[in-house]
C-alpha cells in the first residue's frame, strides 16, 4: 500500500460510515437542516450588513466631497 493513499482509505471509510447514519437519523437530519438555514440567514445578514456598510460609506463621500466643492467654490 502506497502511504499517499492512507489519508483516502480514511477518509472513504469516513464517509461510508458517516453516510448511512445522516440518512437513517431523523434527528440528525433536522440538525443538518436547522444549521444549513442558520447559515443560509448568516450570509443573508452578512450581504445586508455589507450592503449598509458601502450605503454608509457613499453617504459620507457625497456629503465630504459635497462640503469641499462649496468649501472651494
Amino acid at each position: 500500500m502506497n502511504i499517499t493513499r492512507i489519508p483516502q482509505r480514511i477518509e472513504i471509510a469516513f464517509w461510508v460510515t458517516v453516510i448511512p447514519m445522516m440518512e437513517e437519523s431523523s434527528e440528525l437530519q433536522s440538525i443538518m437542516q436547522e444549521s444549513y438555514r442558520l447559515i443560509t440567514r448568516m450570509k443573508a445578514l452578512s450581504y445586508l450588513v455589507r450592503a449598509l456598510a458601502l450605503a454608509a460609506i457613499g453617504l459620507s463621500l457625497g456629503f465630504g466631497f459635497g462640503y469641499l466643492a462649496i468649501l472651494f467654490r
